[in-house]
């Protein structure tokens, strides 16, 4: 069997959690503050990836869990890189494999193994397709703003506070 990149209910929970983006308003005014750096922002959402990735993999060596947010806090930071074209498309095929996902465990736990395994190419098929779409948007967004002078690369990398198209 093939050893998928990342978990994809994982950046599928990310992606949920990072949607709802309501809860911040009941911090305290000086956490508020202290979580408008983007830097925090960024520990907060890896650190959400660890404790999601830690329920998820209970079985598995903290190590292991550790090297599993990293790709998946990579992933993340790229998807979020991309160009708004190759974006919209990767999260519906992350999605697609999350139910197939979802599908072939329901499979296996019914003793359809056959069915469960006939499911994986389009699910690795979407997976790697989702990935080619992020780089592919990566770069784009990389071509972008070298060529634009009003975005710096630490701020490409690391996010702005406010986007300017807002």
């Amino acid at each position: 069997m093939v050893q998928k990149f990342v978990d994809t209910k994982s950046l599928f929970i990310l992606l949920l959690s990072i949607g709802a983006n309501f809860v911040g308003e009941t911090l305290s005014c000086d956490m508020q503050n202290v979580m408008r750096s983007m830097l925090m922002k960024n520990l907060l959402v890896f650190m959400l990836i660890v404790f999601t990735v830690s329920m998820d993999e209970k079985d598995i060596s903290p190590n292991t869990r550790l090297l599993s947010s990293l790709k998946l806090f990579l992933a993340y930071t790229l998807l979020t890189k991309s160009d708004i074209r190759f974006t919209i498309p990767a999260i519906v095929l992350t999605a697609g494999e999350y139910l197939i996902n979802e599908y072939q465990e329901y499979y296996k736990k019914n003793d359809d193994d056959k069915l469960a395994n006939r499911l994986e190419i389009p699910k690795l098929t979407m997976q790697y397709t989702s990935f080619a779409l992020i780089f592919i948007g990566v770069l784009v967004s990389t071509y972008k703003t070298a060529n634009s002078r009003r975005v710096e690369f630490g701020d490409f990398i690391i996010g702005k506070q406010k986007c300017t198209s807002f």
